[in-house]
């Protein structure tokens, strides 16, 4: 599910529980306009990302796409609408500014209850119940891919739960975030097989513990920080 080279170490967890802490002649200027209006703008493409859910498991993904159509704030309803989920689905997003989790809970009605917003560059649980009657459960993320040249995203010192804001796999070293991250701070995911984290420190000698880390397309992830906050810019991969 993860790939990973020599030196992560993982934790013996059970439960997700970390502690909190971007003069010309006419006949030129003609010729550069034509040139300018052959340059089509870049067109978004739909893009789709599976992700598996077991009973009573939990999965971490990360939403690479944008808002709505008009801005509009995405909701666990729009995202994971319709998709066929048990009763008792929850979605948890880690919120610094309370200290604790915005949740979101599937009844039995098929309506989502709760305060999560999804937002391109966070993290999010999908927690399924132990009692689901299935024992596996597909869910597609789906979304426009973006199409800026970087992405801003505020970073806090403690725990910031995140995702890759581009619908592609990552090598983590060779992000912007890694890269610019100090000494000490550290990379944790969730994985799945073992219902353990993965854990990935920067040295003081700037290399990453695993530095051939992988992060699937859709993979959430926590980074947590001693620094000041800090706003990162990862570039669209795909070179806009």
């Amino acid at each position: 599910m993860l790939t990973v080279a020599g030196g992560a170490r993982t934790s013996g967890t059970r439960q997700p529980q970390v502690k909190a802490v971007g003069v010309e002649s006419a006949g030129t200027q003609a010729t550069a306009s034509a040139a300018t209006a052959s340059v089509a703008a870049p067109v978004a493409a739909e893009e789709t990302i599976a992700v598996q859910c077991l009973r009573g498991g939990l999965v971490m993904v990360g939403w690479a796409f944008d808002a709505g159509a008009g801005g509009v704030e995405l909701k666990s309803a729009d995202v994971l609408g319709g998709q066929g989920l048990p009763e008792g689905t929850a979605v948890w997003h880690w919120n610094p500014a309370n200290g604790a989790y915005d949740t979101d809970r599937l009844d039995g009605k098929g309506q989502w209850e709760g305060n999560v917003t999804w937002k391109r560059g966070a993290g999010f649980w999908i927690v399924m119940p132990a009692n689901a009657p299935e024992a596996e459960y597909g869910i597609l993320l789906k979304g426009l891919a973006p199409v800026d040249e970087a992405f801003a995203q505020a970073v806090n010192p403690g725990l910031n739960q995140l995702g890759y804001p581009y619908p592609k796999e990552a090598v983590w070293a060779a992000t912007a975030l890694a890269r610019g991250a100090a000494a000490g701070d550290t990379l944790l995911v969730w994985d799945e097989e073992t219902s353990s984290y993965v854990e990935n420190v920067k040295g003081a000698d700037g290399e990453w513990s695993a530095p051939e880390m992988t992060l699937r397309a859709g993979q959430g992830f926590w980074f947590r920080t001693a620094r000041d906050p800090f706003t990162n810019e990862e570039p669209n991969p795909d070179g806009r």
